[in-house]
């Protein structure tokens, strides 16, 4: 069966652009039929411009002869015509193999891991291993194989598919299609486990982010070790997404040169993910490395001076990326089997190294940023909804820009105080403690110190300071139905534990009120009282409040006029059934009040969407199908009447 199969211009941009010295996607095959160059084992390639095809296999075993006796060799393309191969060596002394005709000539890529020569093996792929930036367990495994054999063309085949799935590979190949002007999800985001544990780690069985970072971030780091002093930085960087990961990155060994150089293309032009852990990283070692003080200011004031309303903004396209990417891992299942955190820590590690091309380009920022956010909410909705059962702690509405700047400036605030010997008094003391209006200081929020993507499991260090539990007790004792008894319990609740008797005095309130919050003057009011109830609901593990929680839903869903959608009450729903920590208790919740919102009365439209969002999140959780194949039934029907 012929699959795509690579042609002129493609083949000799491959080959002489970023892949050489090693090998072309062309000559290969991709048993995922998932890359961005696909071919089968004898396929034909065009060995230049033009219809000059030859058979994959033809071609290889001419070239294995070549390398074996240095002799010309011929070979006939499809069309019966003849070529000629020929060997010259290239500026490091290395075979260079040209094919040629009575009135054309070009050279084919470094094919050297084929020869019989052990030492030209491993030089052309020290050489490529270099230049590819490639990480150490592929280079140690490959070398180990060089130093035995040559390679088949088939083992040509797993390396190059070894090769795309690196992260300096990826960013080569997202920046051409940035530039071009034609990035698709496909090739923005690689449908390859293998490549996000290169960027992020192999998972390794941890609960935690914090565990996971002692043990295979550290490892990951490790693997970077092979890297010029800049690159290691660079790529290091990229796994910020958590304090606890940004701590295994070291400035131990580098040049003050290298380091300046890094941290002035971030002040610039750099991603703000990497921009938080270059940071920390210099808080943490500005006692060694003074001459970071004045940088880490210009990158603090290109944080806070950031926007996320505004054009332009860094923050909304770093969000945006993260919804498109996360939504995307989600929609093709990768890592479903593995802890939210995981998927999420490698969406926001791949979300930067997009961001890195982006911000280097000519595109169109807000136009790419509305497309990235549109494409795949929907998967990242409903994926992150159905993840609050596994970590309640953190909602996807914490992942809009202006939350994950406040996120971003929390992280550097708390770096600063653990660290707040090593800060001077001057610009970087003022930007941190000043009391000017721009300092963290004056900036600081109780949102900054809501959980980050990675923190969603549900217990929290912190414990509720008892004034502040006063204040929640004294909102909680009032019965006259105003939305703003549970401003302190939503609020305070996303920081803090929960506290049993808060639970109950919140569902003795909302009983108390029948249920109504007289207050609520508009929709977005109403759905963000309601989503923060049901987010103490999950938290707290309290089905109880969950379910005080759905009958207000139910109240307001059947109203003449109702302020939110069946949408909406499916948000609340999915959000409040994270209560149940027991999957088959948390399915059997969730199909039951879908079902329960799909018999209202919907409008057809109404049922549309509210289909495509339960698509998505049986997509997300197939093991749902059973519980919601009612809603299901119930919504297509009402889209035929």
């Amino acid at each position: 069966m012929n699959r795509h199969v690579i042609e002129e211009p493609d083949f000799i941009e491959v080959a002489l652009g970023l892949v050489p010295p090693l090998v072309v996607s062309a000559l290969l095959e991709d048993e995922s039929r998932n890359s961005m160059y696909q071919t089968v084992s004898d396929a034909t390639i065009d060995i230049a411009k033009g219809e000059r095809k030859v058979r994959r296999t033809v071609l290889f075993s001419a070239v294995q002869r070549l390398l074996a006796d240095g002799l010309e060799t011929t070979l006939n393309d499809t069309m019966g015509r003849s070529w000629r191969l020929t060997l010259e060596s290239d500026e490091d002394d290395l075979p260079r193999i040209v094919v040629s005709s009575k009135n054309m000539r070009s050279a084919l890529p470094d094919l050297a891991v084929m020869s019989s020569d052990v030492h030209v093996r491993l030089r052309s792929f020290e050489r490529a291993s270099t230049r590819l930036k490639l990480p150490i367990s592929l280079r140690e495994r490959w070398n180990g194989i060089l130093e035995l054999k040559s390679l088949d063309g088939d083992e040509v085949g797993e390396l190059f598919r070894e090769i795309q799935n690196t992260p300096f590979y990826v960013s080569e190949r997202i920046r051409e299609v940035v530039e071009a002007g034609h990035g698709d999800l496909q090739s923005l985001v690689p449908n390859s486990e293998r490549y996000f544990e290169r960027l992020v780690g192999v998972y390794d069985d941890s609960e935690t982010v914090i565990e996971y970072a002692s043990n295979s971030g550290r490892e990951a780091v490790r693997q970077l070790s092979a890297l010029n002093a800049a690159d290691r930085l660079l790529f290091g960087l990229l796994l910020s997404s958590h304090a606890s990961l940004s701590q295994e990155l070291s400035l131990a060994g580098i040049e003050p040169d290298a380091i300046l150089e890094v941290y002035e293309l971030l002040a610039q032009s750099g991603d703000v993910l990497s921009q938080v852990g270059a940071i920390e990283i210099a808080l943490r070692e500005l006692h060694e490395h003074s001459e970071l003080e004045q940088i880490t200011v210009r990158i603090i004031e290109r944080i806070v001076s950031d926007e996320p309303e505004t054009q332009g903004s860094r923050f909304n396209l770093f969000a945006s990326l993260f919804v498109m990417v996360d939504g995307e891992l989600s929609r093709r299942r990768l890592f479903s089997e593995r802890p939210p955190f995981y998927r999420r820590m490698a969406s926001l590690a791949h979300a930067a190294l997009i961001q890195r091309q982006i911000v280097q380009s000519r595109i169109d920022v807000d136009q790419f940023s509305s497309w990235a956010f549109e494409i795949n909410h929907r998967h990242f909705l409903m994926q992150n909804l159905a993840d609050m059962r596994l970590e309640p702690r953190w909602s996807p509405d914490f992942a809009l820009p202006i939350q994950i700047k406040e996120d971003f400036l929390g992280r550097v605030m708390i770096a600063a105080r653990n660290h707040r010997s090593h800060i001077r008094q001057g610009e970087l003391h003022d930007a941190i403690f000043g009391e000017q209006a721009t300092s963290l200081k004056k900036l600081s929020n109780l949102r900054q110190y809501y959980a980050g993507p990675l923190e969603g499991v549900a217990e929290t260090p912190m414990k509720l300071p008892i004034e502040l539990s006063q204040i929640i007790e004294e909102q909680l004792d009032t019965v006259d139905g105003a939305d703003s008894n549970y401003t302190a319990l939503v609020h305070l609740g996303a920081v803090y534990q929960v506290e049993p008797k808060h639970v109950d005095m919140t569902i003795r309130s909302i009983r108390l009120a029948r249920h109504r919050l007289l207050t609520v003057a508009t929709k977005e009011h109403l759905i963000a009282i309601l989503n923060g109830i049901a987010s103490v609901a999950a938290v707290s593990r309290s089905t109880e409040l969950a379910n005080e929680v759905r009958v207000i839903v139910r109240r307001y869903l059947h109203e003449s006029q109702p302020l939110f959608t069946a949408v909406d009450a499916m948000r609340v729903c999915i959000i409040a059934s994270a209560a149940n920590t027991d999957f088959t208790s948390w399915q059997n919740g969730v199909g039951d009040w879908l079902s329960e919102i799909s018999l209202g009365e919907l409008t057809v439209n109404e049922s549309r969407i509210l289909l495509s969002y339960l698509d998505a999140l049986n997509h997300a959780i197939p093991q749902l199908w059973i519980a919601t194949a009612k809603t299901d039934a119930a919504l297509k029907a009402r889209m035929l009447s």
